[in-house]
């Protein structure tokens, strides 16, 4: 039985020598292969951290250069709103004159045309009274009157 035990420890001594070889060889292959998938891992994250640090920087600046055309629009609009309230009141005032320029105009017609009017009645007053009242000698002694006027001038 002695020779059984022994057989069994150089079976079994064998096999752990085997074992530790084959054993040895393929951690150390997968510990070889585990750090790299880490440098690689850890690369990755360096590469990662960076694009975040850059997208970060990147969308920083993007968020300034919307408030800066935010407040450039609001600056165009509020220029824009002036320019055209200023324009209405200067259409308003151009309205406004040439209504009072038109109401003078028609003003000044009216009087015009009341004192054509006034004239007009007038003379045809005279005429009715001159007709009423004018005897023929009156007549005669206006139309002397007359002719000796125009042989002057």
């Amino acid at each position: 039985m002695l020779w059984k035990v022994i057989n069994f420890a150089i079976l079994a001594a064998g096999i752990v020598v085997v074992w530790k070889k084959v054993l040895k060889g393929l951690v150390q292959k997968r510990s070889g292969e585990i750090k790299k998938a880490l440098e690689e891992a850890l690369s990755a994250k360096e590469a990662a951290g960076r694009k975040e640090a850059e997208y970060r920087e990147k969308l920083s600046l993007l968020e300034k250069r919307l408030k800066e055309i935010v407040e450039e629009l609001k600056r165009e609009g509020e220029a824009e709103r002036k320019r055209i309230l200023a324009e209405a009141e200067a259409a308003a005032k151009k309205i406004k004159e040439e209504a009072r320029a038109s109401s003078e105009q028609e003003m000044k017609k009216a009087r015009q045309e009341i004192g054509r009017e006034v004239a007009a009645l007038a003379v045809r007053m005279a005429e009715e009274i001159l007709r009423k009242e004018l005897r023929p000698e009156d007549q005669e002694r206006l139309l002397k009157s007359y002719l000796k006027d125009l042989r002057l001038h």
